[in-house]
Parts: C-alpha cells; sequence; structure tokens
C-alpha cells in the first residue's frame, strides 16, 4: 500500500476501508435519484444505472490514484438534472446525441483545467463565494432529502409546500426515520463518537424497521426494477459503451436545418455545463479541504491541481460509458470525518460502485 502513503497520512488500512464504505453509503442515492433524471426511449433505467454505477468506479479510482486523495467522484444532481432537462426532455435530443454533447462539455472542463482557469477560481474567489457554492450543493441535497422525507409535498420545486403529517402516517414515519438519523449523527460528532455518518444511517435504518415491523406506518421500500443481470449488461454495452457516441455523431452529421443560432445556442450550453461542474468541484474541494486540515501555513492545498484534474478526467471517461457528468462529491465529507485521509478511500468506495 506504498502508494497510498498510509504512514504519511497517520492511517492505516481498517480507517481507510471504513472511511470509504461510509463514503459510499452515505452516497448511494445518487444511484436511484440521478437515473430516474434521465428518462429516454432510447435507454432504458437499469442501463443507466450500470452506467452511473461503472463511471462513478472510474472516477474514484482515478482520485485515489492520481490524486492520492479520499474525496470521491459521483454523479451530479444538478448535473444530470440539467442534462436531463436541457439536452432530452426541452431539446428533444436522442440519449445518443446527448451523450456526444457530454463529452465535448467534458473535453471542455478538461481544457479549461488544464489551462489554469479552475486554479485561478480555486485561489482568486473569494472564500465566502466558494463556501457559498459547497452550501448550494448541501442545501440542494438537503431539499432532495425534505422532499423524499415527505416534510415537502408537491410535484415540482415551484409547487413544495409543507406536508401535512397529521393526516398522512407515512409521511410521519419517513419524518421520524430522517430525524432519528440527524439526531445520531449530531450526537455522535458532540461526543466524538467514530463514524458519526455510518452510524446516522444505521439508526434510520433501524428507525424505518421499526416503523415498518412493529408501529405499521411504513411500508416496505420499493425494489429498483431492474432486468436480469445478463440482459442488463448486454443493453448496457450496447447502449452506451461507445455505442452512444458513435450513433451521435451520425445523428450531428445527417442533422437537417442545423443554423448558426442552433450551433450558438449549443455551444452557450456546453460552456455553461463545463463551467458549473468546473465551479462545482472547486466550492466543494475548497470546503473540504479548507474544514480538514488540508491547507498548508501559507493557505495552500497542495493536492488540488491533481484533485481537479481526477475530476476533469473522471467526466471525460465517463462520457463513454454513459454518464453525463461526475463531480467531487460533497458526500466526501462523510468519508473524511470517518477519518480517511488517503486516495485508498476513494478506491475503497469505487469498489463499492463497481460492485453495485
Amino acid at each position: 500500500m506504498k502508494v497510498f502513503d498510509m504512514p504519511g497520512n497517520n492511517t492505516n488500512l481498517v480507517a481507510e476501508i471504513l472511511a470509504g464504505i461510509t463514503s459510499f453509503i452515505t452516497m448511494s442515492y445518487l444511484l436511484v435519484e440521478c437515473p430516474a433524471l434521465i428518462v429516454s426511449k432510447e435507454v432504458s433505467q437499469s442501463t443507466v444505472y450500470i452506467s452511473f454505477c461503472i463511471a462513478s468506479f472510474i472516477g474514484c479510482v482515478i482520485m485515489g490514484l492520481w490524486a492520492k486523495q479520499p474525496f470521491v467522484v459521483g454523479p451530479s444532481i444538478g448535473l444530470t438534472a440539467f442534462f436531463g432537462a436541457t439536452f432530452i426532455n426541452n431539446s428533444q435530443y436522442k440519449y445518443s446525441t446527448a451523450m456526444l454533447f457530454a463529452l465535448f462539455a467534458g473535453v471542455l472542463f478538461f481544457g479549461l483545467v488544464i489551462s489554469g482557469v479552475g486554479n485561478s477560481l480555486f485561489y482568486g474567489v473569494s472564500g465566502s463565494m466558494k463556501n457559498g457554492i459547497s452550501a448550494g450543493v448541501g442545501l440542494y441535497i438537503a431539499l432532495i432529502g425534505l422532499k423524499s422525507a415527505g416534510l415537502l409535498s408537491g410535484e415540482s420545486a415551484g409547487s413544495w409546500q409543507i406536508a401535512d403529517l397529521f393526516y398522512n402516517k407515512g409521511n410521519c414515519g419517513l419524518v421520524i426515520v430522517l430525524t432519528t438519523g440527524l439526531i445520531v449523527i449530531g450526537l455522535s460528532k458532540k461526543i466524538s463518537l467514530p463514524f458519526p455518518p455510518l452510524l446516522g444511517i444505521a439508526a434510520s435504518g433501524g428507525a424505518y424497521f421499526v416503523c415498518y415491523r412493529f408501529l405499521h406506518i411504513l411500508t416496505p421500500p420499493e425494489r429498483p426494477k431492474l432486468n436480469g443481470n445478463g440482459k442488463r449488461f448486454t443493453e448496457w454495452f450496447n447502449e452506451c459503451f461507445f455505442t452512444n457516441l458513435r450513433s451521435g455523431i451520425d445523428n450531428v452529421i445527417n442533422a437537417a436545418g442545423i443554423t448558426t443560432k442552433t450551433v450558438l445556442l449549443l455551444l452557450i450550453a456546453l460552456l455553461v455545463w463545463s463551467v458549473f461542474n468546473m465551479t462545482d468541484s472547486v466550492g466543494v474541494t475548497y470546503a473540504i479541504a479548507k474544514n480538514h486540515g488540508k491547507f498548508d501555513d501559507k493557505g495552500n492545498f497542495g493536492g488540488f491541481k491533481n484533485t481537479m484534474l481526477s475530476s476533469a478526467a473522471s467526466s471525460l471517461a465517463g462520457s463513454f460509458v454513459g454518464c453525463p457528468m461526475l463531480s467531487v462529491a460533497p458526500e466526501s465529507v462523510a468519508g473524511i470525518c470517518a477519518q480517511g485521509k488517503s486516495g485508498l478511500t476513494a478506491v475503497t468506495t469505487g469498489v463499492l460502485f463497481l460492485g453495485a
């Protein structure tokens, strides 16, 4: 394990593996949330699921072996929603064409990082703005959690309102599950117990079991409706592994009526997509590095460049296997709080994504 320099990082094999497990469990909800945001007749949900698993594995391994940081890489809810809404739902592009655009955005993201734009953002933008990016991502995830737990009701973000828990026992049960986990995490951190996020998740699972088995206010969780393993991987290989890029190229070449306005709008969308991913990764990386002792006495984070390059390379590689774009996940903080200090944390999380 010399590649991870565990003695130099003041850590050990067991701590790193447990930290990687913590990161994976904390962010595994993305494997349910993100594929649901991509609705296309050209690709099945199970295929998208496999794409996200394999892409996250690639991203985490790149981060662990290249940047040697405990940050984990995974699908971004915001970027996936942008991909699904802008390129598939609103623009009516085929999935294969949209994935070709994802490749272009990945190349642009990598170019921005190589050219030093990412470094300029990291050290040139004010700390309050970088913290604001990370806080905004966290609040967005929290909003999804509140909606999933039944505290908010409504069909879309503009119509969400506080739910009536008195007349809905199911929502009440989910709120119990949510608050149990949050209380356990808070108390665990207060009294310095190890692995607070993992303990909170375990407590939430226990609360769900009690509410379902004894209080009868929750139903069993729905299992993902996926096809058989053999068929799933055949579909993924045919629909996503390089095939989508070749089909996307054919769609673009054979497309009729492409105007200057269409090209300009597409370029603007790709630029927004790339810059969004870069600022997302910069903000999350800054917040985690600052709050977990990654900065030196001069206020520099030596691993920043390789961290951003790893994130950009992961996005580029992910487009080949059918994942729109990857970024440094804010859930990385869960593994770092669980004493993850080296790249082995990220690699462990990646292996678990592959197992998923």
